[in-house]
């Protein structure tokens, strides 16, 4: 059998009221080429039950259980199993934003040439668009949800995975690395990729080893621009700063959503 064209993978971990939403969307892909790999915690709630169902009715679907140090362990184990030339991390809580979003974003016009393509989120409750094409300066402020990221399986594999130490923000770490490595060739495409639920787990976590070690990650990853940046904290969104943060979107504004 031919390797996926891309691997899903879903972290849970005692999510059952969400999680059927997240598989049907994966399940409805107008693309054929796909796997969808399910890294549970052992579940306690009926999760694995539901995963249990669906994974009967659909062979795509990989179910994997046993305890782990957390998301970004569970995200790591998902990558070492994961057969697809791309990665994409859909949170159980999450849903990929209609049938077509694989086949859009995985196009070979988007694909070709790149390392890592990306969207945007729509983020519920709130409904807003999160958030625009992104640049060194933008990814000092803010981070790029994974729900809009595609990465190159040999991408992921090369940098390593996500640092387990940081407990909430290491996919920020992550991309912090890809972001200000000049070998990798990314790509943002006009297209809401997921439904994101503002209200989960990273939204009220509090990281304290990444933000002791985020100002010497800027520093290692944008040197220079982390330092101008800092010496202008008070008036990063004025002009041009706020220009290059966002780098010209036409969502020239967005709340501060992980």
């Amino acid at each position: 059998m031919n390797d996926p064209l891309v691997t899903v993978v879903t972290p849970t971990l005692d999510c059952a009221a969400t999680i059927g939403r997240c598989l049907q969307s994966v399940q409805e892909q107008n693309l054929g080429a796909h796997e969808h790999l399910v890294v549970d915690g052992s579940s306690t709630d009926g999760t694995l039950e539901r995963l249990r169902a669906q994974q009967r009715r659909d062979p795509r679907l990989q179910l994997i259980v046993e305890s782990d140090q957390g998301i970004y362990d569970a995200m790591n184990k998902g990558v070492a199993r994961a057969r697809g030339e791309w990665i994409y991390f859909l949170g159980g809580d999450d849903a990929l934003r209609g049938p077509e979003v694989l086949r859009i974003a995985l196009a070979p016009e988007h694909t070709r040439n790149a390392d890592v393509v990306y969207g945007d989120v729509r983020c519920v409750p709130s409904g807003v668009r999160y958030a625009g094409s992104f640049t060194p300066v933008a990814l000092l402020a803010r981070n790029i949800c994974h729900q809009a990221i595609f990465l190159r399986r040999r991408l992921v594999e090369r940098l390593g995975g996500f640092d387990v130490r940081y407990c909430a923000f290491a996919d920020w770490a992550f991309n912090m690395r890809w972001m200000s490595d000049r070998r990798v060739r990314r790509r943002w495409i006009d297209l809401v990729v997921a439904d994101y639920d503002e209200r989960g787990f990273s939204r009220e976590a509090h990281d304290a080893v990444f933000e002791a070690e985020r100002p010497s990650l800027e520093r290692q990853h944008f040197s220079r621009l982390a330092r101008l940046c800092h010496r202008h904290r008070d008036s990063f969104w004025s002009a041009p700063l706020a220009r290059l943060a966002y780098g010209h979107s036409r969502r020239a504004r967005a709340p501060t959503v992980r």
